[in-house]
């Protein structure tokens, strides 16, 4: 889905799904995973996603880190993987797209 410009989204109905496997779909996507407990709330958390496809504010975001100092930068561990610092001791970590009010993390390794 990334290769084509795409994100994947995951529900889960009921009590036996396998809400780690959903979520880690959904993170790998760049998605997002939701607990849908009724089906009479289906229609509102579908609105809710495809509402959020509407507010993107920023679009294949690519974080570059340099470490200043004597500071080296061994890795960077994100849901898309460990990246390895470039020759130029630098590390880009790619997000994809950014919706409103939204947050990434990851951890970067001195």
């Amino acid at each position: 889905a990334r290769a084509a410009g795409a994100n994947v989204s995951c529900f889960g109905y009921g009590g036996d799904h396998d809400s780690l496997l959903l979520e880690s779909v959904a993170e790998a996507g760049q998605g997002s995973f939701t607990y849908i407990d009724r089906p009479s709330a289906a229609r509102e958390t579908f609105a809710r996603c495809l509402g959020s496809l509407f507010s993107v504010v920023a679009q294949a975001v690519r974080v570059t880190l340099r470490s200043s100092n004597d500071a080296a930068i061994v890795s960077v561990h994100s849901s898309s993987g460990v990246q390895a610092p470039l020759p130029d001791g630098s590390a880009s970590v790619d997000l994809g797209d950014m919706f409103r009010g939204e947050s990434r993390d990851f951890l970067v390794h001195l």
